[in-house]
């Protein structure tokens, strides 16, 4: 007998849900101690999938939101090997629909696998400075991730007329000039307050001369904060666990 014909290609989703509607068996926060849940969301209705017959269908539930999700933090860390799960969580939530704005229905926002994974490549060539003259530098600044204000500290082994540190956020927008002037011999030490800042990513610059070197810094507010201690006690509760 002939074969059978090739399974039909995959539907389209309805578009009803690129307007972002929220599913009623969704998951809505926010957690017994307070904090901002969920983190970010993906679709979960009409979801297309793979059947046993060979073809493909529509099904409903969270469990296809998660791989979905897992699927765009594979890509972010493809396209950046050096960030840890905190820069991670911070390049997801950056990007998603709501960044500057979660509440606890949609957390962060609906994520954004292409400008999640373009900010993973912006960060991954943040990381490659390239010396600037006068032999000058910048440290990394401390502490790292910070909450309210960061220490720098430029070094320069001979004067500089003029050098500019600045901030930028993962879409290249300058939100803040740390500092802008010249650099005297030694080491000069510079605070930056960034309570004006949301949680997130960013990257530092020093620009002289056309030269540039750079790193990223990281912003947690109390309620990220809360959340990294939170889930720190809860490794702690089960490695005592699996110990007793």
């Amino acid at each position: 007998p002939p074969p059978p014909p090739p399974p039909p290609p995959p539907p389209p989703p309805p578009p009803v849900f690129s307007s972002g509607l929220i599913v009623s068996f969704s998951s809505r926060g926010p957690t017994a101690d307070g904090r901002i849940k969920p983190d970010v969301s993906a679709q979960a209705a009409a979801v297309v999938i793979a059947s046993r017959s060979g073809g493909y269908g529509l099904n409903n539930g969270t469990s296809f939101s998660a791989p979905m999700v897992a699927g765009i933090v594979t890509q972010i860390m493809q396209a950046n090997p050096g960030l840890g799960p905190r820069e991670v969580w911070h390049v997801l939530t950056s990007t998603a629909s709501q960044s500057t704005n979660p509440d606890n229905e949609l957390g962060w926002g609906i994520v954004n696998a292409d400008a999640a994974v373009m900010t993973a490549v912006l960060l991954n060539r943040s990381n490659q400075t390239t010396p600037v003259p006068g032999n000058l530098t910048v440290h990394p600044p401390y502490p790292n991730p910070f909450k309210s204000t960061a220490h720098f500290t430029i070094e320069a082994f001979e004067p500089v007329l003029h050098a500019r540190l600045a901030i930028f956020d993962m879409l290249g927008r300058e939100v803040a000039t740390v500092y802008e002037g010249p650099i005297n011999a030694g080491g000069m030490p510079i605070a930056f307050d960034g309570t004006h800042l949301p949680s997130g990513v960013y990257a530092y610059s020093l620009e002289v001369d056309g030269s540039v070197q750079s790193g990223m810094i990281t912003r947690l507010r109390h309620y990220a904060l809360r959340a990294l201690i939170h889930a720190a006690d809860l490794a702690r509760q089960t490695c005592l666990h699996f110990l007793s």
